[in-house]
């Protein structure tokens, strides 16, 4: 297996051409693992850097796509990446029905009603917390996921929760220190997967890791400061052979990585870098060949 790790990067909203057979959604009964992170096979996709809703619901809606990871620039600009809704991706929603933005904690919980939260992001609104979250359904007696999500627990509490709920973390975002959003699934089933987090990581913490687990992959990353990052791991990990991530990339560098080596984005997350003092990008990648 080929893993490609801390490679020096180079590099905007780019789409794949691969197209994948449609397929209908899962059959009554049948649960199935979550495809956008933990499947390499080939699909339609996009991404934006700094887009505003209505410009990425309408490429959504007409190109049967579907928010899977949502980063927030602005209360008005948001940072997406999407997957074709079909063949092993597909999934009940799809287009601007498949996230959602400026929610509070209370319209969130309200809106989540029969669904299941793929990711989810606080930002500050004239002062005011609010979310913007991914999304997919969560139907009883279909492909249901007894998920939950916490906000703002610490690194202890986040710990106790998943001991509690024999839980694996899927989403992880940095509040302030020590205190985290988060979402888990039960480590059971088709979401059984060997796995690890890392409230504070740096890049000697991914060598160690790939090192010491040499199928080991990272999922989920989230800036905490400069070189700073929360992270989630899955190992013992055969279905991905070629992956990539960097901790601080510019806009064209991020954008010249994904072209370069066809890699489908799985997470591209800015924050503002003091070293570099400018603003840059945490990026996680996934094979799309």
């Amino acid at each position: 297996m080929t893993k490609k790790t801390l490679k020096a990067m180079l590099i905007a909203a780019v789409t794949s051409t691969i197209l994948v057979t449609a397929a209908g959604p899962a059959a009554a009964g049948t649960v199935l693992p979550d495809p956008e992170k933990y499947v390499s096979t080939p699909t339609a996709w996009g991404w934006f850097l700094s887009a505003s809703k209505a410009t990425i619901d309408n490429w959504a809606n007409t190109n049967n796509m579907r928010v899977v990871d949502v980063e927030v620039d602005s209360p008005t600009t948001f940072n997406v990446t999407l997957v074709q809704n079909s063949g092993v991706y597909a999934r009940g929603l799809t287009g601007s029905a498949s996230w959602t933005t400026g929610e509070t904690a209370a319209t969130l919980s309200a809106k989540l009603m029969g669904k299941r939260l793929l990711d989810v992001e606080r930002y500050l609104d004239n002062g005011q917390v609010r979310y913007a979250a991914a999304l997919v359904d969560n139907p009883a007696g279909g492909n249901f996921h007894d998920y939950k999500y916490l906000f703002n627990g610490t690194s202890a509490q986040i710990n106790g929760w998943l001991a509690a709920n024999r839980g694996r973390l899927t989403d992880i975002d940095y509040v302030s220190p020590d205190h985290y959003d988060a979402v888990l699934v039960p480590n059971t089933g088709v979401d059984e997967r060997s796995w690890v987090w890392y409230p504070d990581a740096t890049t000697q913490t991914v060598n160690d890791e790939i090192d010491l687990h040499l199928d080991s992959r990272m999922v989920a990353i989230s800036p905490i400061a400069t070189s700073h990052f929360a992270m989630i791991f899955v190992r013992n990990d055969p279905q991905v052979g070629v992956w990539n991530w960097h901790p601080s990339l510019s806009a064209s560098q991020l954008i010249s990585v994904q072209s370069g080596d066809n890699y489908r984005v799985l997470q591209a997350e800015r924050y503002w870098s003091a070293g570099s003092n400018e603003w840059r990008y945490a990026a996680v990648f996934i094979e799309n060949d």
